[in-house]
């Protein structure tokens, strides 16, 4: 991530000094959650222990199961009560993060993109639970971009082996483009590749697209209706940006539909989220939720976004390469 020009640090130093008194506020909030939730694990495990040695005594077979619905109740109640002190934290607190990083961003904690929209990427497949959450959108530079939290999960096994299994959690970006494609560009992971040509046909994917970049197709596989638009897309400049995005991000997935060049990116670990078990006065936490958001929207200037591709001379050159494809 590049360095905090200095107006955004001057920017983050008033913020700090201006929500302090709501830091402490908050504080107070985080430590009351925390002791209602262990005061509820101490009661809930002790009904819990009491009640697989009442189901001991009258001989069922599972004793065990009076202390796991316990341990569920005190989960479900540990869940329902802090979420007045997370709701509260990312509106007031997280928010005022993504101001920081630039006023003409907005943070909405409890949207995020569609599941429609999300599909219409054709980035993912076959998944069977979908959220989203976590919603930041505005402009970098000149361009609107939007992305927030995905997590995707497969249903696997059956009956007694059944089992729910996360196949992604990370981000997920749509940024849009000045002018329309008129065909769909898919960048998938060749680690993905067999599972593609097992699947590609029935998921509704164009024809692979080859290029001439090896280093590229060694690590994606590309599939378009317009081979020529996704050659010029995928110049050899935005292949290099890409590659160089990957090899510091992780494995990524991309592609280009509608108006939008689209990304998912996956994390090791939580987005904008407050702690709970630790203060949250100590450290730089709200330098921390900054440095998250500028990490996230690095992605405009990596990828030099904020370039028109389709310019009147972009434009001139596509058709030409058209007509040289026709003839």
């Amino acid at each position: 991530m590049p360095s905090m020009p200095t107006d955004l640090y001057t920017r983050l130093r008033q913020t700090n000094e201006e929500l302090r008194p709501l830091m402490e506020e908050l504080e107070g909030v985080r430590v009351a959650t925390v002791r209602r939730i262990v005061i509820a694990a101490v009661i809930l495990g002790s009904l819990g222990l009491a009640a697989s040695g009442f189901l001991a005594l009258t001989g069922f077979d599972n004793p065990g199961l009076g202390f796991a619905l316990g341990i569920i109740a005190w989960m479900l109640y540990g869940s329902w009560t802090m979420q007045g002190y997370v709701r509260r934290f990312k509106r007031e607190v997280i928010s005022r993060a993504v101001t920081v990083c630039g006023p003409e961003l907005k943070y909405e904690p409890h949207r995020g993109i569609a599941r429609a929209e999300f599909n219409a990427a054709g980035l993912f497949s076959g998944y069977d639970d979908y959220k989203s959450e976590d919603e930041v959108c505005g402009y970098v530079g000149a361009t609107q971009v939007r992305f927030s939290e995905v997590t995707l999960w497969e249903h696997r096994g059956s009956g007694k082996n059944r089992r729910r299994v996360k196949v992604f959690d990370g981000l997920f970006f749509q940024v849009d483009f000045p002018k329309a494609f008129n065909g769909r560009t898919y960048i998938h992971r060749q680690a993905d590749a067999t599972g593609l040509a097992l699947t590609g046909w029935l998921r509704g994917l164009p024809p692979r697209v080859a290029l001439e970049d090896p280093e590229f197709e060694r690590a994606f596989q590309v599939y378009g209706t317009d081979p020529v638009e996704a050659r010029y897309l995928l110049s050899t400049s935005f292949m290099e940006r890409l590659m160089e995005y990957r090899n510091r991000k992780g494995d990524i997935r991309a592609s280009f539909v509608g108006d939008h060049f689209h990304l998912a990116l996956p994390m090791w670990g939580e987005f904008l989220e407050p702690p709970l078990f630790s203060s949250i006065l100590k450290g730089h936490l709200l330098e921390d939720f900054v440095k998250e958001v500028l990490g996230a929207i690095s992605l405009v200037e990596e990828l030099n976004l904020n370039t028109r591709l389709w310019g009147e001379k972009a434009v001139e050159a596509y058709d030409r390469e058209q007509q040289r494809a026709v003839r």
